[in-house]
């Protein structure tokens, strides 16, 4: 077998580095996916979608893909629930980097985002208490979507035009001459190819040592709880944070997943030194009894109905995180045809139409307007705090 291009991981960011490498003309494209599409952290996750940040480049990536999430859900038939984000700030500082999100969203073409004081916060959400905070950054307009069947609308869409797919296929080698990638080992099958596309999450770092490359990402372990209502609610809960970027501690989330269900789970973008990355073949995907017991606890102190909730259950996934909370994108320096599209952290469905899009555009342009400088970006940006670096 032959392809172009091998985009290996079929979660949200391989399946939309698949999607636009086909868009851009690239039709001998392939993905493949070592079980299912969204099988990994994208199946697992929240799957929210917005633009409520406070730097602007993270705020340009999520407009970016807010684009596309709408034309899927206009001509495509994702479901999306606007149902709304809210992320809460405790201090004039927060508000004061709010208003300035507000600002930077609307010249990127984001026009709905809002400031509120905690008084507007209640009138427009009666059951949140919110005394304790500053106000609250809001996208009436954002919401979460169907994550898996975005990632098989992506497929599809790249097979139409011509790409190949291919599901159960795990990857056990990466061919290599003179510098530069030539093929890439299946099961049974060799494919001789031009790039390789690392688009595999959690298993990332696992896919770089099969070119003798340690890639700093790694799967971190976080939970969503299940909570059940006795009845409907009266008006579609939003999701709710009180992370703001930035901070040095988890902050409670949740949101409405039906009329009757919320979930909800504790955010944090970082890791310390006495939280191990997870084995993403061999890790716990149940909740656990004290981590309910803590998002149960914060939950109540926020949610004025929570007492009438009941848990239900829960789950784990996982956050490829990099050191630094960034994603790394962009061809190896050593290696030629050898791609990197990982380290999308808890906000991986959210921001992979931007980095499928700009790897598409690097690979097929070698530039992108999707970002100005993706200096920030690159791997080598870790290189010198690793000792010399471990690239070959």
């Amino acid at each position: 077998m032959r392809a172009r291009v091998v985009v290996i991981g079929g979660g949200a960011i391989g399946a939309s580095c698949f999607y636009h490498l086909v868009e851009r003309g690239l039709s001998d494209v392939l993905l493949v996916e070592r079980a299912a599409l969204g099988h990994g952290s994208t199946g697992r996750s929240a799957a929210v979608v917005e633009t409520q940040y406070l730097d602007r480049d993270r705020i340009a990536v999520c407009a970016w893909s807010m684009r596309l999430f709408r034309r899927l859900e206009r001509e495509q038939g994702l479901p999306f629930a606007h149902h709304g984000y809210l992320r809460l700030g405790r201090t004039a500082r927060d508000l004061a980097q709010f208003h300035a999100s507000v600002e930077m969203q609307r010249e990127l073409g984001m026009t709905d985002a809002v400031v509120l004081d905690p008084p507007a916060i209640e009138r427009r959400f009666p059951s949140l208490e919110v005394a304790d905070t500053a106000g609250g950054l809001f996208g009436p307009t954002d919401g979460f979507v169907d994550a898996v069947r975005y990632c098989e609308l992506l497929a599809q869409l790249g097979q139409a035009r011509g790409g190949r797919v291919l599901q159960g296929a795990p990857v056990r080698g990466i061919r290599v001459r003179s510098g530069k990638v030539v093929a890439v080992e299946l099961d049974g099958e060799v494919v001789e190819c031009e790039h390789v596309v690392n688009a595999a999450g959690a298993w990332a770092r696992a896919v770089g040592r099969l070119v003798g490359v340690d890639l700093p990402v790694d799967g971190y372990r976080r939970q969503l709880v299940n909570l059940e209502s006795p009845t409907p609610f009266a008006a579609p809960v939003p999701m709710v944070i009180e992370y703001v970027p930035g901070m040095a501690e988890e902050g409670l989330y949740f949101r409405g997943d039906s009329p009757t269900r919320l979930i909800a789970g504790l955010h944090w973008e970082g890791y310390g030194e006495a939280e191990p990355p997870a084995d993403p073949d061999r890790y716990r995907e149940a909740c656990d009894g004290d981590y309910t017991a803590r998002v149960s606890e914060r939950l109540g102190r926020r949610y004025r109905d929570a007492a009438e909730l009941r848990v239900t259950g829960g789950w784990a996934g996982l956050y490829p995180l990099t050191p630094d909370a960034e994603p790394i994108l962009g061809e190896l320096r050593e290696l030629r045809g050898f791609w990197n599209a990982i380290g999308g952290g808890g906000v991986g469905v959210q921001t992979s139409p931007a980095i499928g899009a700009i790897v598409a555009d690097l690979v097929t342009t070698g530039a992108t307007a999707v970002l100005g400088d993706l200096g920030p970006y690159r791997l080598e940006r870790f290189v010198p705090a690793r000792a010399g670096g471990n690239l070959p």
